[in-house]
């Protein structure tokens, strides 16, 4: 048994693994195999035939990571085990992109506020040394 991370997850990770869960969310039964639920429940319980089946099981953090990879699971096994929902590939590739682009957002709002607030201690910086200037100025008259 093989347990990787969400990110590791790749078609190419997937191809060859004979069972492929789910971990992270919903319960821990049965539902969460996204193929090879029969090869599964086969070896369940048998450590020796355990050993000898490629399973793969991918961490996941909540239901937009599940939906990724039972995309990932589609295209790399040309479908899920028939009682599994499908995921909308159209769908989770425009909410990848709507995240990213708020991503790209945040950060460019970030970098400007960084911005602003070194101008701000600039200006800060700049003001205090023109007081300390004055200061020396009348302290040699």
């Amino acid at each position: 048994m093989i347990e990787i991370n969400f990110e590791e997850a790749t078609v190419k990770s997937l191809e060859d693994a004979v069972v492929i869960m789910a971990v992270g969310v919903g319960d821990r039964h049965m539902s969460n195999v996204l193929i090879g639920r029969k090869e599964f429940a086969r070896v369940a319980g048998k450590p020796a035939i355990v050993a000898e089946t490629k399973i793969v099981r991918v961490k996941v953090n909540g239901e937009d990571q599940l939906e990724e990879l039972k995309c990932l699971v589609q295209e790399s096994h040309g479908g899920l085990d028939p009682d599994v929902k499908e995921a909308d590939v159209k769908e989770v590739e425009a909410k990848k992109a709507a995240k990213k682009k708020a991503e790209a957002a945040a950060k460019k709002a970030a970098d400007k506020k960084a911005k602003e607030d070194a101008a701000k201690l600039a200006a800060q910086l700049e003001s205090e040394n023109g007081e300390a200037e004055d200061d020396e100025e009348e302290e040699e008259e």
